[in-house]
């Protein structure tokens, strides 16, 4: 719809000019720009990325499973899967999430109403721990990748500053942060 920046108004017909374009709700932004003069309009689709393989040489074969808005992509030590973090479409909320790669499955690891990011997995690959802040304060938290177990903070940042997991020692009984 144009858009007269003068009187502030916008006139004329509304035409839809693109469908799924990504955005996130909680920030208020969406990926999009238009020229001046409204004649060029760029934008990303929300329909995400996808998985894949990439060999030195440069070839790729695509990892079967869903599109998402997938990032901090952590594989398990066993090669088989991986945890990523997805923003959920409606509340803008960051979950982790596991994708197998033999079937490429997906299922939600986390659910908090805050965010949920920066996974590390334990050198056995049973669990994950990662970042949320449901309460505030940058807190971590573990839980096993097959869901057997609830989530459990397992240690809270000083409330002077954040800190992040960015790996888990060989005999598990150190994370590494920054």
């Amino acid at each position: 719809q144009a858009f007269d920046a003068v009187p502030a108004e916008l006139w004329g017909e509304r035409v839809a000019a693109a469908g799924d374009v990504l955005q996130e709700t909680t920030g208020a932004w969406g990926m999009f720009a238009a020229s001046s003069d409204g004649r060029v309009l760029s934008y990303s689709e929300s329909r995400g990325s996808r998985l894949a393989w990439f060999e030195r040489s440069g070839s790729e074969t695509p990892i079967a499973g869903p599109r998402g808005e997938f990032t901090q992509i952590q594989l398990s030590p066993d090669g088989s899967k991986a945890a990523v973090v997805m923003p959920d479409r409606h509340s803008g909320n960051r979950d982790i999430c596991l994708v197998t790669f033999a079937d490429g499955g997906l299922t939600r690891l986390t659910s908090h109403p805050t965010h949920d990011w920066f996974p590390v997995w334990s050198p056995d690959g049973t669990e994950i721990i990662f970042v949320s802040d449901p309460d505030g304060r940058v807190s971590f938290y573990g839980t096993s990748t097959t869901g057997a177990s609830a989530e459990t903070r397992v240690f809270l940042a000083p409330s002077t500053g954040s800190i992040f997991p960015t790996d888990w020692s060989d005999d598990s009984r150190m994370l590494a942060g920054e």
